[in-house]
């Protein structure tokens, strides 16, 4: 196992000449939360570039 320390970063910047995909999974009703993905295959590894969540206003008080 490689322990070589990493720069934690929270988000990649899009690259040239790069497939980027997407995943989303949407809220599945009024309390839900919506979340995303993008990311890209580099040599095999599949590398998440960003993750973002849209939180409903529900959710965000503290209801459920």
């Amino acid at each position: 196992m490689n322990r070589t320390p990493r720069r934690v970063r929270f988000e990649l910047s899009m690259m040239k000449n790069t497939r980027h995909s997407a995943f989303v999974d949407p809220s599945g009703g009024s309390a839900d939360s919506m979340t995303i993905a993008v990311a890209h295959d580099e040599k095999g590894i599949v590398v998440v570039d960003a993750t973002s969540v849209l939180r409903s206003r529900i959710a965000a008080r503290g209801k459920f």
